[in-house]
């Protein structure tokens, strides 16, 4: 077959035949590659795979167990999870989970076993242990020639296998645990075949993957897709801006896919430097909305179309922008579903002009849920509701235009409100909690209103610090504010979209830091005085409304209460969720202390240590971009995206460099 032929896999009906197929056809074709490492060939990529497999079955991993792999975003991880996919039910997770969401997650996956590798978290085996899960301990490079290691038995009894799953995948929801989403082969096909379709992919394609393997995106977009259209996928196990742009040089691909947020960091990126791509076609975009004036920058920096495109756990590749040779469209076409919406009157229209929840059903889309079990409601005469409201064009398409879920959409990662509430009502002081979604352009903040038990006091910095032990990083609220009573409307409910409104939550500045910086030349004398003084200012007092004191009730925006700008020698705590991390230095200087608290606002936690890196306390590109705008509304000094990543990972860094005029 030659490179530029459109991919086909022929009738393949497991992702096992379509690997073999591609071995024997294209044997010393790359399959995938990664920065630093050896590529893997179409043959090597089978054989480990086949090898990995056996070793499984070796330690007693049967068919219809449900095995639970940490899934990173490298070729080992790729292996182990078409190793797993070959003999069992394959349960990527999130490496960078708290314990509590892993056995909240185990205790109704029901899982029989967990591949631990090497160095994997302590917070993930001590999950493991109390989950009482059989473990199979490996070195991380399954199928590699090296022993796969030992099955240790706990006696758990898992879940009576189900036909047809063969991945399940953890996604938001209203419980601790999330749902649960179970990926049939013919399903991951159909939807790989979908994206070959539509985006026009060829064994010459090569796509650059930025999604965690643990998502759909990674998965099923980029890993399935690549071994249907013969194509080969590099992965980019940490994401860095400036280290990305320098890999579409270096790695020639031809597309890429991330989200909004994360094309503004790679556009910012771009900025004053040569940007080398000799081989990229196009850019994907999906996961949350894509402003129009952000499309045009990017189409102009990088010279080739970005293509929206709509997705979902549940049924990956539902619809996408054509590419430019395949005309144009209102909206999105529909590429893997058929597409209508639920009107008012709860039937299902696919005719031009409808309007309503979207619904998709068709071979991409799945026909049930694993967890909760009762999710009848999520089903309207076998289509799926997606949550999200849209409209049908004349031509086909379809335009989204709003959200009818509650989850929030962080930079791509959903956040459930009710999974966060539950976490806050555990805590003692708490009484009642209601989290919502704040919109900032295209993304949403998490922010809670809090009603304290009579008698009890809290401040935000406790929550949140609470809050950290027990939530990803990106689940915590970034505000916090504390009320007598929660605002409800006639029905006595809380209406999650009116509460920014009614408490007067917006995002910016972090209360406590004062914003009132005076915006002089970088270096000047008045403008270093004023930061300083900014910074010494005192954070807003918290307010934990005690019974019978403190602040008068009336009419008017709230208080929001944030951590104080200064930390203190405490320093910093630990990732999230995991006590074995250590502590930070504390500031020195008052400018320090000003962009510690930033930094922690922009991070979500209670605390950060002056000479902790960014990076590894979990910032991403939501969080960056947070502290980047923070830092310039309250010290009025613009840094870049590329600034953050290139010499400023620590706040004494960046102290360092405003105090000099650098920036």
């Amino acid at each position: 077959m030659r490179d530029d032929e459109p991919a086909h896999d022929g009738d393949a009906t497991h992702l096992a035949q379509v690997l073999d197929d591609r071995a024997r056809r294209t044997p010393d074709a790359i399959a995938l590659l990664a920065p630093g490492t050896e590529p893997l060939t179409f043959a090597g990529l089978a054989e480990r795979v086949r090898a990995g497999a056996d070793r499984l079955a070796a330690c007693g991993v049967r068919r219809g167990d449900r095995v639970v792999v940490p899934a990173a975003n490298d070729p080992d991880s790729a292996v182990t999870l078409l190793a797993v996919m070959s003999v069992a039910v394959c349960c990527p997770v999130n490496p960078g989970l708290a314990q509590d969401e892993y056995e909240a997650y185990f205790d109704v996956l029901e899982p029989t076993a967990i591949l631990l590798a090497d160095g994997a978290p302590g917070r993930l085996r001590r999950a493991a242990l109390t989950s009482e899960l059989d473990v199979v301990a490996h070195d991380g490079r399954l199928g590699a020639g090296t022993p796969a290691g030992q099955l240790l038995r706990c006696g758990r009894r898992s879940a009576p296998p189900v036909v047809g799953e063969s991945v399940l995948l953890r996604t938001s929801g209203t419980t601790s645990a999330g749902k649960i989403v179970p990926l049939t082969m013919a399903g991951m096909l159909a939807a790989a075949r979908a994206s070959v379709t539509a985006y026009r992919l060829t064994a010459s394609d090569r796509r650059l993957n930025l999604s965690p393997l643990f998502y759909v995106q990674g998965l099923v977009g980029g890993l399935v897709t690549a071994l249907v259209s013969g194509s080969s996928m590099a992965c980019v196990p940490a994401f860095d801006p400036a280290g990305t742009l320098r890999l579409l040089g270096e790695l020639e691909p031809s597309w890429f896919s991330a989200s909004p947020m994360t094309h503004r960091a790679l556009l910012d990126a771009s900025r004053g430097r040569p940007l080398v791509a000799p081989r990229l076609r196009f850019i994907r975009s999906g996961a949350a909305p894509m402003p129009a004036g952000l499309k045009r920058e990017l189409e102009s920096r990088f010279g080739v179309p970005l293509i929206e495109s709509y997705g979902m756990s549940e049924a990956s590749q539902i619809a996408c922008a054509p590419l430019p040779q395949d005309g144009t469209a209102q909206g999105m076409l529909p590429s893997g579903s058929q597409v209508g919406v639920l009107g008012a009157d709860g039937a299902v229209s696919t005719a031009a002009g409808a309007s309503g929840e979207i619904v998709v059903r068709g071979g991409n889309v799945i026909e049930r849920y694993v967890w909760p079990h009762d999710a009848g409601e999520a089903f309207v005469d076998g289509w799926l509701r997606t949550g999200d409201l849209g409209e049908l064009a004349a031509d086909g398409s379809l335009t989204i235009t709003g959200r009818a879920k509650e989850l929030i959409n962080r930079g791509g990662e959903k956040v459930s409100p009710h999974e966060v509430e539950e976490v806050l009502l555990n805590h003692p002081a708490v009484g009642r909690a209601v989290v919502f979604g704040v919109p900032d352009g295209p993304t949403e903040h998490v922010a809670a209103v809090v009603v304290p038990r009579p008698g009890r006091t809290v401040d935000e910095a406790a929550l949140r610090a609470y809050a950290v032990e027990h939530l990803a990083a990106f689940e915590v609220p970034e505000r916090v504010v504390f009320r007598a009573e929660l605002p409800l409307n006639a029905s006595g409910k809380p209406v999650r979209g009116e509460m920014p409104r009614l408490l007067g939550v917006r995002f910016g500045v972090p209360a406590g830091v004062c914003a009132s910086a005076v915006r002089e030349e970088p270096g000047s004398a008045r403008t270093t005085a004023a930061r300083q003084t900014a910074a010494a200012e005192p954070a807003a007092p918290h307010d934990t409304l005690r019974p019978g004191g403190g602040r008068p009730e009336g009419p008017g925006p709230l208080t929001v209460v944030t951590s104080p700008a200064f930390t203190g020698p405490a320093g910093a705590t630990g990732a999230a969720g995991d006590p074995d991390d250590g502590r930070g230095a504390a500031p020195r200087t008052p400018l320090e202390a000003a962009l510690a608290g930033l930094w922690a606002y922009a991070l979500g936690r209670a605390s950060v240590g002056v000479d902790e890196d960014f990076f590894s306390l979990g910032g991403d590109p939501t969080s960056a971009l947070s502290l980047l705008m923070a830092v310039e509304e309250a010290l009025g000094t613009a840094l870049s995206a590329s600034d953050l990543f290139d010499g400023m990972r620590t706040v004494e860094l960046m102290a360092s460099a405003i105090e000099r005029g650098d920036r």
